[in-house]
């Protein structure tokens, strides 16, 4: 039976299109995601812009501090190296030494590879710029992995920012001004790297990213690859840094489930450090054969630890925001909502801290604990920021709770109108899942809130370095502008680059051969002080410098600072590295002539009256060139000589004695010479061939004639070292050496009889082999000795078992990257394989996703699973 149309009352029509969806309905969530990306992008914009992209993509070479000298080495290892080694032999400092050897690789390939579609001035720079302009978002990445909750990770890339810009003490005393020096060259900072410790910027850089994508794969299981290659990153862009990620690791790590995610984290350090191998395990074999360069540690803790204007009461820095205060806020955040990301940071500040403060104590090490205070700096900064956005979550929780005030607070009724049970629905919503909903809610204004003081505070404080960037403008044109700014600009002068081209065209029509040169503040007018080290990238390895930048990555440094100290005019030697007695301009004739000819150096160039009038006297020495004064400033031109008697390769006059052993005397010796530098003795660490052999030898001249010698037949005297300086001298047979040629790892020369000892003047490492002669033996003060067995002998760079080790590891690294990446596919593939036979989910639902206590309440199903499942 059917309903009389006539008396059937008519059913209201469904809307057929949803009202608009109120403003609180609107996806707060994400809206506040996008907040924090928008603003990531504007401090990674930021940092660009305040580098000058007009400078960066001009084609000059940069200058400035050590960076000037740092544009060698890509170069060399494009042309000489790849692509079958990251690290091989140069001749072109220190009388040869490893390339690559102890510095970083992964910064260098990243500039040669931009190289091959920009020119190499254009990519330098910009491989020089990318560390800072990656930090702000490295920062975001971790505040993401470690689940800091918004507007925290903004937070981060905004004090990343302000850290990048923190420009040292600003107090006017002497002590301010030395430690607001160390702070611009400590690593991390703008000013430390346009100082030339880019490297260290891109690995601080990379270890964040590590630990947000670490702490992420710990949790989740998934991209494991990815923190792997950033730990290899981090490594093989400065290994100092890598002494925090493992801070970083340890803290992540212990925040997770350790027991649970054990297996992922030894996954992901093992293939870490298996990529890295390749450079890692060479370097690790071989640090003994580095220099000490004795910078004295840091003691001043807490001028350090907390400098003033961290704190707000020097300068008007954007970033002094009273960082106890701040802290405490973040502190209380933590503790009252529970937020294990803040107490991870804490950790971990802690640990840095803790690390620059005792470093001097670890005997093992020669790292400077100055090198470890970034670290503590970041984490300082960060937790600022964790402060801050605190007090932002406050201040929009405020404005909710307001919000529901005033919605909660009674009117006043209007007797004409009808009166409306709330929770009678409305009939616009007939047939309809939506719901009315009041345009201004708790939750709509207080998620309005926070994103708008998210981006005005970050606007503020951008604003605000913008205005407070003290020395920094300055620098940056300084280094961008390049050497052949011969105008220069509001912020720095033009260089003198005609009279340095004309040194380097002077020098580049000279015979090859191994130049020396004067140095002083006043090179800086040529874009460095450490200018003259290009002297072989200019003279494509023509003329070679013995100084170079890489002080530590030679063992024949200290030996060329103690010849710069009887050369150079008064006030000119750095004698840079500690622990070591000098001699001074007045020992020019007696041991600075004796020096070069000992070390091989053809050339000598010098621009002090004092160093030129020295040279013009000394017969041992001849004037082959000078280039004039060009610019009316120091350095008034430089005269060339040539050394007469300087050959790659001598014979001996008297036999070498060997030392095989050191005595306890002999320790105790060295040391008190040491002491007597006045070097301090705490945290004292001596090493036995410069200390206790080489330089003592080195020190007097009466011991050149004949060289001490780390091994050697057993017909040789074998003495203690303290002895071997005073044992009796056995001449040897006379010989002639000729027909000496060298390349870039190779040395040959032809003798008029073999079984005489032969004096090789190219720095000793143990990958040097010999054919047609034993050997080659080190030597003092860190050159070779072969004895031959053939009159046609050559000493070649062979590759180590190390090295073959360490290729072969990273070749497992590889695979173990692509498992790390495949196995999550593999996995899937096989589940919905079994799925389709039938082999899985066979069993009751509720037991698979319950455990068999049936369906698991939709709170806490998503509180469960949330440590399980990807996040955006």
């Amino acid at each position: 039976m059917t309903d009389d149309p006539a008396t059937t009352e008519p059913t209201p029509a469904a809307p057929s299109v949803a009202p608009a969806r109120p403003w609180d309905d609107w996806p707060w969530e994400r809206i506040l995601a996008w907040a924090g990306l928008l603003v990531v992008a504007a401090c990674c914009a930021f940092v660009f812009f305040q580098l000058r992209p007009e400078l960066l993509f001009r084609d000059t070479t940069p200058s400035g501090g050590d960076t000037a000298a740092h544009v060698w080495w890509p170069a060399y290892l494009r042309d000489h190296l790849l692509p079958w080694r990251l690290a091989g032999w140069s001749p072109d400092f220190y009388a040869g030494f490893p390339a690559g050897q102890f510095y970083f690789p992964v910064p260098a390939l990243l500039i040669v590879g931009l190289d091959i579609v920009l020119p190499y001035n254009v990519a330098f720079k910009l491989i020089t710029a990318l560390g800072p302009i990656l930090l702000p978002l490295a920062a975001y990445i971790f505040a993401r992995g470690i689940r800091a909750p918004r507007p925290t990770p903004a937070a981060f890339a905004v004090a990343a920012t302000a850290f990048l810009f923190f420009t040292g003490d600003q107090g006017s005393t002497s002590a301010a001004q030395s430690i607001a020096f160390n702070q611009h060259i400590m690593g991390g900072t703008l000013a430390s790297t346009l100082a030339g410790e880019f490297s260290f910027t891109i690995a601080l850089a990379c270890a964040l990213l590590f630990f947000g994508t670490f702490a992420y794969s710990l949790r989740t299981g998934k991209r494991m690859w990815l923190p792997a290659v950033f730990l290899a990153a981090t490594v093989m862009s400065h290994l100092v840094v890598g002494i925090f990620l493992a801070m970083g690791a340890l803290v992540i790590w212990l925040g997770s489930r350790p027991m649970k995610a054990l297996g992922r984290a030894v996954a992901i350090g093992g293939v870490g450090v298996a990529l890295s191998a390749v450079w890692l395990f060479p370097l690790l074999a071989t640090l003994g054969y580095t220099t000490d360069m004795r910078y004295g540690a840091i003691t001043q803790y807490n001028d350090y630890l907390f400098p003033s204007n961290l704190f707000g009461v020097h300068g008007g820095a954007p970033w002094e925001w009273g960082a106890y205060a701040l802290i405490a806020i973040a502190a209380f955040g933590a503790i009252i909502e529970k937020q294990r990301s803040t107490f991870q940071l804490v950790m971990l500040a802690s640990l840095a801290g803790l690390a620059f403060r005792s470093w001097e104590r670890i005997q093992s090490t020669t790292v400077w604990n100055l090198r470890l205070l970034p670290f503590w700096y970041l984490c300082v900064f960060l937790l600022m920021a964790t402060g801050v956005a605190e007090l932002l979550r406050g201040a929009a929780w405020l404005v909710g709770r307001a919000t529901q005030w005033w919605q909660d607070a009674p009117e006043d009724p209007d007797p004409e109108s009808p009166v409306v049970d709330d929770l009678e629905p409305d009939p616009r919503y007939a047939g309809s899942r939506e719901r009315p909903r009041r345009l201004f809610t708790p939750a709509t204004m207080g998620a309005a809130c926070l994103v708008a003081l998210t981006v005005a505070c970050s606007v503020v404080v951008l604003i605000g370095i913008r205005d407070n960037e003290a020395f920094l403008p300055d620098w940056i044109s300084w280094n961008y502008r390049g050497y052949q700014d011969t105008v220069g600009d509001a912020h720095a002068g033009p260089k003198s680059y005609a009279e340095y081209q004309a040194f380097i065209d002077t020098a580049a029509k000279l015979p090859a051969g191994r130049l020396l040169w004067e140095g002083n503040q006043q090179l800086d007018a040529y874009g460095s002080p450490l200018a003259l080290m290009l002297l072989p990238y200019w003279t494509h390895g023509r003329i070679t410098s013995m100084e170079g930048v890489y002080y530590e990555a030679s063992a024949t440094t200290p030996y060329h600072f103690i010849t710069t100290s009887t050369i150079d005019g008064p006030g000119n030697a750095s004698n840079a590295v500690g622990g070591i007695a000098y001699g001074s301009s007045a020992d020019f004739s007696t041991r600075g002539v004796p020096y070069l000819e000992l070390l091989g150096v053809r050339y000598l160039a010098v621009h002090s009256a004092e160093a030129k009038a020295s040279a013009t006297a000394d017969g041992r020495l001849r004037l082959v060139a000078t280039v004039p004064d060009l610019d009316g400033k120091a350095p008034s031109g430089w005269d060339i000589f040539e050394v007469r008697d300087a050959p790659v390769v001598a014979p001996l006059q008297y036999q070498p004695v060997v030392v095989d052993h050191l005595s306890a005397a002999d320790e105790k010796a060295c040391r008190a010479r040491v002491l007597q530098t006045g070097i301090k003795a705490d945290g004292l660490q001596i090493h036995d061939w410069q200390d206790c052999i080489g330089v003592p030898w080195f020190s007097d001249v009466s011991h050149l004639d004949r060289p001490l010698v780390a091994d050697g037949p057993s017909s040789w005297q074998h003495l203690g070292s303290e002895e071997a300086l005073t044992a009796s001298k056995r001449s040897l047979p006379a010989v002639t050496v000729s027909r000496i040629h060298s390349t870039d790892d190779t040395v040959s020369f032809h003798v008029s009889r073999v079984g005489v000892p032969v004096y090789v003047k190219t720095s000793f490492f143990p990958n040097w082999q010999v054919d047609g002669a034993t050997g080659p033996y080190r030597a003092t003060p860190n050159f070779m000795v072969v004895v031959p067995t053939s009159k046609d002998v050559t000493l070649r760079y062979a590759t180590t078992t190390t090295e073959w080790v360490g290729r072969a590891t990273t070749g497992a690294g590889v695979l173990g990257v692509l498992t790390l990446a495949l196995l999550p596919i593999w996995r899937r593939r096989r589940s919905r394989v079994g799925t389709v036979l039938g082999t899985e989910h066979d069993h009751d639902p509720e037991q698979s996703s319950g455990r068999g206590r049936g369906p698991v309440p939709e709170g806490l199903a998503d509180r469960s699973e949330r440590d399980h499942t990807d996040e955006e």
